[in-house]
């Protein structure tokens, strides 16, 4: 027996240590994809994320805009009796599809489950480096939750791109001193999932009176030259399916799940709402006009009182507004606060979503662990400022 009983939370790890660790993950990650197979088996589209981006492939590879293209989305059984509804939207920012092209070496078809498999291979291996970043840089705790965790291992990994966004904030973040490479990989985040410009603004505002303003711009030179491609190419349909195609985003209740999953849900407010306060019925498509129309959006015929989620998002815009705000005043110097203030906006974005499902709050949980991490960053300024 050894001196320290809980010499393995205290000492640094070693190699053997890391290796176990590793080794336990796996084996999890392997008994989730087994179960999602046993589970679902071929029948059910789980999130249509990845179906979405796999359409949007397509139509790059095949020289069409996938903003504001048509996306028949499969939602039923892989049978005769499959059902299926119309986006006339891609509200995910370009790097989400052009990451994903490798995906297209693996042979698969349109049908629920068949192209997933590729999709899983790839984040898994993103997974996998990201698990490792977050050893190297002694997040340990998180990294185990991380590596080990069933929505990632089963759902996530095989119905999202969330690995993808995850990817990219963790590098920048990990270079939160470097600015190059920070706004490099913050850019890159945000060309794959909107909600991460929120982390890159605040490190803008963060540099914004150092004399590495410069070198933060330089690392935004290749995210932005992507972003502008598409911005030529359709600057209408872009901006409208990035930025305003989920507004009108019908409710949903807990009676009414994708694919009577209840637990998809209960990471935001709108379905308590619509739950327990107002009585509701499953939504009718009409057709995908939204604020611009033919372009973007949601329209159709439900019932159970209007849809509260852009209430909740005007509210988070006046909340970020003041806690910019108060950045500025009193805060703009602290990497603390950079890390800090993001993961309240992008919390309260996803309370107020719509559908509230379980891997939006991962962004805000990575953005979490980091501030606690540089947590102690803030308390060794806090002395040189009262000096002051």
């Amino acid at each position: 027996m050894g001196k320290n009983p809980e010499c393995f939370r205290l000492r640094p790890w070693d190699r053997r240590d890391k290796i176990n660790v590793f080794l336990c993950g796996l084996a999890s990650r392997v008994i989730y994809i087994i179960l999602t197979f046993l589970i679902f088996a071929n029948t059910h589209d789980l999130v249509d994320m990845v179906e979405k981006v796999a359409i949007g492939m397509n139509y790059f590879i095949s020289g069409q805009n996938p903003y504001g293209s048509w996306y028949f989305l499969h939602a039923g059984e892989s049978n005769l009796f499959s059902w299926w509804y119309i986006d006339f939207f891609y509200q995910y920012p370009p790097l989400s599809f052009i990451a994903y092209l490798p995906t297209m070496l693996y042979p698969n078809s349109m049908y629920p489950m068949d192209f997933r498999p590729s999709f899983f291979i790839m984040n898994f291996f993103i997974d996998m480096y990201i698990f490792y970043k977050l050893l190297n840089h002694k997040v340990r705790w998180p990294a185990i939750l991380f590596w080990g965790n069933p929505l990632f291992g089963m759902l996530l990994d095989f119905s999202t791109i969330t690995s993808l966004p995850l990817l990219f904030l963790t590098l920048g973040l990990i270079n939160s001193e470097k600015p190059r490479r920070n706004a490099f990989y913050l850019g890159l985040a945000t060309l794959s999932y909107t909600y991460s410009i929120i982390v890159l603004g605040f490190f803008f505002f963060h540099y914004l009176d150092k004399e590495n303003i410069k070198e933060f711009f330089i690392g935004l030179l290749i995210p932005l030259s992507i972003f502008s491609i598409f911005l030529i190419w359709n600057p209408t349909a872009l901006i409208s399916n990035l930025f305003f195609s989920q507004f009108g985003h019908p409710p949903y209740s807990f009676s009414n799940t994708p694919y009577e999953i209840p637990a998809l849900h209960i990471c935001s407010i709108p379905p308590y709402f619509y739950t327990f306060i107002k009585p509701y019925k499953p939504t009718i498509y009409l057709s995908s006009i939204g604020l611009i129309p033919g372009v973007n959006g949601y329209s159709g015929i439900w019932w159970g009182g209007p849809n509260i989620s852009p209430y909740m998002y005007i509210g988070v815009l006046i909340i970020s507004i003041y806690l910019i705000f108060n950045y500025f005043k009193y805060h703009r110097k602290s990497l603390y606060y950079s890390f800090g203030y993001p993961f309240i906006i992008l919390g309260l974005l996803v309370l107020s979503s719509p559908g509230g499902f379980g891997h939006y709050a991962a962004i805000p949980a990575l953005i979490a662990v980091f501030a606690w991490e540089q947590r102690k960053i803030r308390y060794k300024a806090e002395p040189k400022e009262s000096s002051e």
